[in-house]
């Protein structure tokens, strides 16, 4: 199969999938949202707090020439105000920019890679900002470790090789709990 047609699983017919692969019920995806709405009552407070705090509001005006660049290309309705407008706006601006679909007016290499710090600063400190976000963000997919490599130990089933595909927001769980990625890290990056 080619790589086009392994991003669509559709393409590929059943008969043709290797015996060895396994494919997850979508369903399992519980395992990337510990912390969401979905199963924490304190996501939207957490939420709400990180992006209304002093390190987001510091980090906007280290931000704000970027974010006055960005908006002098945006229509008024679309303009930058808030941390939440980085969050929510950058992950479809970037992903068009990334996938070679940019918006009219937006090719300066380095205005497309400070809005990445930017956005990439302000979905970590909104999402994993408190350490209770990022050890919830974290648990499920550690779980998961943990779980095959004791069924390994104990000789019980277990995949041999375990392939999980995620967003930057789930790995950030990940990264965040063990101290790879920090805020500060990311700040000092930009």
């Amino acid at each position: 199969a080619n790589a086009e047609s392994l991003v669509n699983a559709e393409a590929i017919p059943h008969n043709h999938i290797p015996e060895i692969v396994n494919i997850v019920d979508p369903s399992n995806a519980v395992i990337f949202q510990g912390d969401t709405g979905l199963f924490c009552p304190n996501y939207v407070n957490w939420l709400n707090e990180n992006e209304n705090d002093a390190a987001a509001k510091k980090a906007f005006e280290v931000f704000k020439p970027t974010l006055d660049n960005l908006n002098k290309l945006l229509p008024d309705s679309l303009k930058v105000k808030t941390v939440s407008d980085v969050t929510n706006y950058g992950d479809t601006l970037l992903c068009d920019v990334y996938d070679n679909r940019n918006m009219p007016g937006l090719t300066d290499e380095a205005l497309i890679g400070n809005l990445t710090h930017a956005f990439e600063w302000f979905s970590f400190h909104s999402w994993y900002g408190q350490l209770p976000q990022r050890q919830l963000g974290a648990y499920n997919l550690v779980q998961a470790f943990l779980d095959q490599i004791q069924a390994f130990r104990l000789g019980k089933d277990y995949y041999k090789a375990v392939l999980y595909s995620g967003h930057d927001d789930n790995i950030y769980g990940v990264l965040g709990a063990f101290g790879v990625v920090t805020e500060e890290c990311l700040m000092d990056n930009f």
